[in-house]
């Protein structure tokens, strides 16, 4: 029953020394018996081992101790475990039972990231249609001084400066609709190639003579249910970012393929229901993104850029829009090895199948409950 138990068990002395470990022990630590047994309890703990040990030899007298903590692998990696300490189970002889939590750990992360996305999205989506309303105001009162002014004098030029100002600021007004789904797409049967190479004229003159562009297109692709303008905007933020990754210059890749989830959830990116979709994989050769900045790089007003570089919103609304076409987006990245985007999208036979477009980021968040569930 030891040997066999589903639950890592590790029986330990008075002296706080391992004596045995099972086969779930051995596989939860990456390390066979004979490099467990003689180690002292919380060795293995990544940060808290300390705590934990002092726990567990003020609980010998009789208290179970339950933690939650981690774990360092031998390769560096690191799992998440939930712990209860038995004592006494023979006399002098104590026991720990472990149960790995990891993907449970990882789940609660991605819905905690999207109800903060829910709730920025919401304030986003406030402040753009209020925002939106005093621009219209400005822009009509610019016009109708433009209409008044001669044509060669500087207050004409301060009032054409004025409106364009405003013209910017309608821009990301816009990009935070699209972030947060409030503003309207309008969708029709796309040739994803079409569309790929449409966008690869204006890509081209973005990124300068010193960045190479190369397309890998499939031409056996069935069509998707998207909106070009709107694609063709996911593309051209996604190549900037790439530019702005590679200084000294590099090469951006675009891929398209097709991509197949099983009615099984093989394959399975993200939320999709399974059937054929179509990917645009996006990756260039440039600085990468660090572990720490990657959770962060859908979030609206996050950048590293420095300040008046970028306003932090050329990837939230790459994610709105792919979102709002009922596909997913996914991100690779190795600091020093470049990133990869993949934007899956439906075909046209799939999303006549599937439910309407979710109105918030609340039909995310109910998603990845039934996932947890």
């Amino acid at each position: 029953m030891f040997e066999q138990a589903p639950e890592a068990i590790l029986v330990f002395d008075d002296n706080l020394r391992y004596i045995d470990a099972n086969g779930a022990a051995c596989q939860l630590l990456r390390r066979v018996k004979e490099e467990i047994v003689g180690k002292r309890v919380g060795e293995f703990s990544a940060e808290d081992g300390a705590r934990l040990a002092l726990r567990v030899r003020e609980s010998l007298g009789g208290t179970a101790v339950e933690e939650c903590l981690t774990v360092l692998l031998p390769d560096g990696g690191v799992r998440y475990v939930e712990l209860v300490t038995r004592p006494n189970i023979l006399p002098g002889i104590h026991a720990s039972f472990s149960r790995d939590v990891t993907e449970r750990k990882q789940l609660q992360r991605e819905l905690e990231h999207h109800n903060r996305l829910e709730a920025i999205g919401k304030v986003a989506g406030g402040v753009a249609h209020d925002f939106n309303n005093m621009l219209t105001a400005i822009m009509s009162y610019t016009d109708l001084q433009l209409q008044q002014l001669p044509q060669d004098g500087a207050m004409r030029r301060y009032a054409m400066g004025i409106q364009a100002a405003a013209a910017r600021a309608a821009e990301t007004t816009q990009q935070l609709l699209a972030f947060c789904r409030r503003q309207s797409m309008k969708f029709s049967e796309l040739d994803v190639n079409e569309v790929v190479a449409e966008s690869a004229k204006l890509v081209r003159r973005v990124i300068g003579e010193n960045v190479q562009l190369v397309l890998e297109l499939d031409s056996e692709l069935p069509p998707v249910v998207a909106d070009a303008g709107q694609l063709n905007q996911v593309l051209v933020n996604l190549a900037v970012n790439a530019r702005d990754a590679m200084p000294s210059g590099g090469r951006i890749l675009i891929v398209s393929s097709k991509r197949v989830v099983g009615a099984d959830r093989s394959h399975k990116p993200g939320d999709l229901e399974p059937g054929t979709y179509v990917s645009i994989f996006v990756h260039d050769t440039g600085l990468g993104i660090s572990n720490d900045v990657l959770p962060h790089i859908f979030d609206p007003f996050f950048t590293t850029k420095p300040l008046g570089k970028g306003t932090g919103l050329g990837l939230s609304t790459v994610y709105g829009i792919v979102r709002q076409s009922r596909g997913q987006i996914l991100v690779t990245s190795e600091p020093g090895h470049g990133t990869t985007f993949e934007i899956v999208l439906p075909t046209a036979g799939l999303r006549s199948e599937v439910a309407a477009v979710p109105s918030s980021f609340a039909a995310e968040r109910d998603d990845h409950r039934k996932i947890i569930d």
